[in-house]
């Protein structure tokens, strides 16, 4: 048993490490060396590791996300050639049938279209071939990934969450009424799993700072940085890279990273069921969410060189406290 652990964990960050990889050769092919674009490839390894580089799904719904991005900029460069659409909708099939939550990559995929045909509105030819491509392809990949939500629908009553007929113990989350408070409960729980992580020791999330460390560290200055980030959208337009691919991929990414958090936001108040402000349920997108982290980062310490190692060192330092800490609540309760 011991030596298949550790077979499936080998596995299992070879998938995120392969899904790094593939964002990161589709950047370097895009030409793309400004550092806000591989500031998330740094922070994602530095993540709660509990969270998502254990022995779960999630890390296979990070690496298909991966190639989903690697795949868009193929498209990008040709979007007339039907391969690149068809490979595309293999990546988003993919990431979907390993995973109901999935389903965000295909919310990107849809907006991807829009963008880039927006993009190219100044050439009329094109721009009609890439919705038209768009219009064939998102629904045949739609109806290539139904048989999982199918199968949810038929056993779960639901296409994508748990319910009350699935009794397996698991805890329900009701949708939340729109309240202010609630809105605060959304921001902190949100910011803290995709930060600390959602290991429970002895009934409880594992928390090694004081209870004002945490707001202040896992919630109010990640908030600032995300708001900060999402700022960048409202700035006025440079000309001189108005056609440039830096300031489409920034926007892009940018904006499929807000929608990702705004739709996490949308089934906390109107769906419930299962906690959707955690951040696991958009591993498949999380380089999105963490790309509106790093702009607001890099908005405030710039693109200077330490700038980029930064929060990694702090969030290194972080991280090795929490081994230590842990290893020493085991020893204690040994």
């Amino acid at each position: 048993m011991g030596s298949q652990l550790i077979l499936f964990r080998i596995i299992a960050l070879l998938a995120v490490v392969i899904g790094l990889i593939l964002i990161y050769s589709g950047l370097t092919r895009q030409q793309l060396d400004q550092p806000v674009f591989y500031l998330p490839l740094i922070l994602v390894p530095l993540l709660a590791q509990d969270m998502y580089f254990s022995l779960n799904i999630d890390v296979f719904t990070f690496l298909f996300g991966g190639l989903v991005i690697n795949r868009m900029f193929y498209l990008w460069k040709e979007p007339r050639a039907k391969k690149n659409w068809f490979f595309l909708s293999v990546a988003v099939i993919l990431t979907l049938w390993v995973k109901a939550t999935g389903l965000l990559i295909l919310g990107v995929f849809g907006l991807f279209v829009i963008y880039l045909g927006i993009r190219y509105r100044h050439h009329p030819s094109l721009s009609k071939n890439i919705f038209l491509n768009g219009s064939l392809f998102l629904p045949l990949t739609l109806i290539l990934s139904s048989p999982w939500y199918i199968f949810n629908l038929i056993r779960l009553d639901n296409l994508v969450v748990i319910n009350n007929n699935l009794q397996v113990g698991l805890p329900q989350y009701p949708a939340k009424a729109i309240s202010w408070a609630n809105i605060v409960e959304f921001v902190q729980a949100f910011t803290r799993t995709l930060f600390r992580g959602e290991f429970i020791w002895h009934g409880h999330y594992f928390d090694v700072l004081p209870l004002w460390a945490n707001d202040i560290f896992l919630t109010v200055i990640p908030l600032g940085f995300f708001i900060l980030g999402i700022s960048y959208l409202f700035l006025p337009k440079q000309a001189v890279e108005e056609n440039g691919s830096t300031t489409f991929w920034q926007k892009f990414f940018l904006l499929a990273g807000v929608s990702v958090i705004a739709v996490l936001l949308f089934g906390y108040f109107f769906i419930g069921e299962i906690p959707y402000y955690q951040a696991r349920m958009a591993f498949c997108c999380l380089y999105f969410v963490t790309f509106v982290f790093s702009a607001g980062w890099l908005r405030v310490f710039k693109e200077r060189k330490y700038s980029l190692f930064l929060f990694p060192i702090i969030l290194l330092a972080y991280n090795l406290f929490v081994m230590f800490k842990l290893i020493s609540e085991v020893i204690y309760h040994i």
